[in-house]
């Protein structure tokens, strides 16, 4: 018999200064790309991000959105290049705020 893998969820705060169509996506395509990558499920609710999923999943993705927030309020868009850029180098285990010299909140 598998075992069965325990369900983590994440609340990641999403303040009303970011624009939520800049951290989705066309066609909510960034968050649908973070699901797929981490095999997490993404909700939003009035006021955060739930990320649902295992325990590295869910702490992946949540690095991810943190730093595509600290992106957005410095001006900068969340295109596929960056997409990829960020999940990459949270998924390798670097630090993505060094990545873009920038303040980002880790979760471990």
């Amino acid at each position: 018999m598998a075992e069965e893998l325990e369900v983590i969820s994440r609340d990641i705060p999403v303040d009303d200064d970011i624009d939520y169509s800049e951290l989705f996506g066309v066609g909510n395509v960034n968050m649908k790309e973070l699901e797929e990558k981490y095999s997490v499920d993404i909700r939003t609710l009035p006021d955060c991000k739930r990320i649902s999923g295992d325990e590295d999943g869910t702490a992946l993705a949540a690095n991810v959105i943190k730093a595509f927030i600290s992106l957005i309020r410095e001006g900068r868009t969340i295109d596929e290049t960056t997409l990829n850029y960020v999940a990459e180098t949270a998924s390798s285990g670097q630090d993505v705020s060094s990545a873009f010299d920038m303040t980002v909140e880790r979760v471990n």
